[in-house]
């Protein structure tokens, strides 16, 4: 069965090269306007770091290797596949904010 959540022509996303952060959630304040987004946009507006915001859906093993050299942070990521929880945690430097419980 094909898969329709995925592009056939998305080729992936690429992260500018100047970029020192990624900031990785399900949702951003311009797609959903709740405390989390709120506070993410808060925290990513007062960076002095340039910070480039990825959704966790499209959190690939290859955009993973590509932005090894980068700082990683994490808030909601329910969506993020958890097979790539271990790539993440060896090979990049990164943060979880808490938001709730888990």
């Amino acid at each position: 069965m094909f898969d329709f959540s995925h592009s056939l022509f998305n080729q992936g996303i690429s992260i500018p090269p100047d970029t020192q952060v990624i900031f990785v959630a399900d949702l951003f304040m311009e797609d959903y306007v709740g405390g989390a987004e709120l506070t993410s946009e808060a925290l990513i507006k007062a960076s002095p770091f340039k910070v480039h915001k990825v959704k966790s859906k499209l959190i690939t093993p290859d955009l993973i290797k590509k932005n090894q050299n980068k700082f990683w942070v994490f808030g909601n990521f329910s969506e993020l596949k958890p097979e790539l929880i271990p790539l993440l945690v060896s090979s990049v430097r990164y943060s979880i904010l808490e938001y709730d419980y888990k």
